[in-house]
């Protein structure tokens, strides 16, 4: 385990985006890290949790290796649904948020799900938009259960997204934070949580000096990553045709 953890942060520095960082492949080796268990949960840091996520423990997992929401952040834009289908060679109905995970450890452990990760990324350093999430979307397709969007409540994107009445867990995905912009949707669970910390304060700070140079900074990381989705969507053969995707 150490030596490919090892491996990564030697070969797989240069992480594209803002936000990545080799944080985001931890996740994928909780089943080798903790093979006293059976099933995991896993939240991102952007979350606020509003009911006991051990209910999630009992979904009927059976054989799936995972369960997640579907990602709506793929499904707005023309550049990450040509992304999706013609790089990554999957359906937009199977390809989930990775912010929200329900493990199945003892299956991942049975199938040897951490070695096929480092071996697909040590042998094909595929550029991808996500790392983390494209990585497990190709590995598990067609092996992940779909969540209910309670488990996962995203800011709506798309047009025909509505809110979730009553969510269990609210994902502050992408670009849409409340600490950094007013009126988001769910922001009320999100200042409410901060309300119980020592944090208030520092958090309003932090929304008040969030400025247009901010916001065109976040305006340009999403050209730029739109612009490297239609990159890969466009001009190199689809990943399926790797047959990486039984």
């Amino acid at each position: 385990m150490r030596k490919r953890l090892q491996f990564i942060e030697r070969e797989h520095l240069p992480l594209r985006g803002d936000y990545e960082t080799l944080t985001i492949y931890y996740r994928l080796f909780i089943p080798e890290m903790f093979p006293e268990y059976r099933r995991a949960i896993y939240l991102d840091v952007d979350t606020i949790i509003q009911r006991d996520p051990r209910e999630l423990l009992d979904y009927p997992l059976e054989n799936y290796l995972f369960a997640a929401h579907q990602d709506h952040v793929a499904q707005k834009y023309p550049e990450t649904i040509r992304y999706v289908h013609n790089y990554l060679g999957l359906k937009l109905k199977h390809y989930f948020n990775s912010g929200v995970l329900l493990m199945n450890l003892a299956q991942l452990r049975d199938e040897h799900f951490t070695q096929q990760f480092t071996n697909l990324l040590n042998t094909y350093h595929l550029p991808f938009c996500a790392p983390d999430q494209d990585y497990l979307n190709i590995l598990c397709y067609q092996r992940i259960l779909t969540l209910p969007a309670t488990w996962n409540a995203l800011p709506p994107i798309r047009p025909e997204d509505t809110l979730v009445h009553d969510p269990a867990i609210i994902h502050y995905c992408f670009f849409d934070k409340p600490w950094h912009y007013q009126n988001i949707a769910y922001d009320q669970y999100f200042w409410n949580a901060a309300s119980q910390t020592t944090l208030m304060n520092e958090l309003l700070q932090e929304q008040r000096s969030f400025s247009s140079d901010n916001h065109q900074h976040e305006e340009i990381a999403l050209h730029q990553l739109l612009a490297h989705a239609d990159r890969l969507a466009n001009t190199l053969p689809s990943v399926k045709s790797l047959n990486l995707i039984s």
